[in-house]
């Protein structure tokens, strides 16, 4: 008797371990899929956040660009060549701005490059003016000349010199006119 209900036993607790087995192992699968939602979640999240940031971001350039704008008094220079579109602006406190973008930037865009401060120069009795800002070892300088010996030396054109080197010298495209 005692033997059969050691076999009895042994039946049960086997078969009950096969039970507890199975169980275990839809457990961990149920597991497995749960840290796989989990994960699943956690890029959308992650996703989700990048692109908040990104718009974000975005407003905050429109908001920067419309202070930008709200504070000039007139546009004297806009102009593009292949490389850069180039803004000069007198402000209402008077003070000069140069703004640049490099292409294929739009005005729309946050500038590449702000320099307060600048100068101008009156270029003869009606020969223009020029427009001088300084950053760091550059001169960026915007000549604006109305007369000229030839149809090509008037127009706008840029200027931009590092340490008193002339490092360029292009024609610019009028966009104001």
């Amino acid at each position: 008797m005692k033997k059969l209900n050691f076999a009895f036993l042994f039946i049960i607790l086997g078969l009950l371990s096969c039970n507890n087995s199975d169980k275990k192992d839809a457990l961990l699968e149920k597991e497995k899929e749960l840290l796989q939602k989990e994960l699943n979640l956690t890029k959308k999240e992650l996703k989700l956040k990048e692109n908040i940031t990104a718009e974000y971001k975005k407003i905050e350039e429109k908001q920067n660009l419309i202070e930008l704008e709200s504070a000039v008094r007139r546009n004297l220079i806009h102009c593009e060549n292949k490389k850069f579109i180039i803004k000069i602006d007198q402000l209402k406190n008077d003070d000069l701005r140069y703004i640049s973008w490099n292409k294929p930037k739009s005005t729309s865009e946050k500038p590449d490059l702000i320099i307060y401060n600048g100068i101008t120069e009156r270029q003869g009795t009606g020969g223009g003016y020029h427009y001088i800002f300084k950053n760091g070892e550059w001169k960026y300088i915007i000549e604006n000349s109305f007369m000229g010996e030839t149809i090509e030396s008037m127009g706008i054109f840029l200027k931009l010199v590092k340490s008193g080197e002339q490092k360029l010298y292009t024609k610019m495209i009028d966009l104001k006119n």
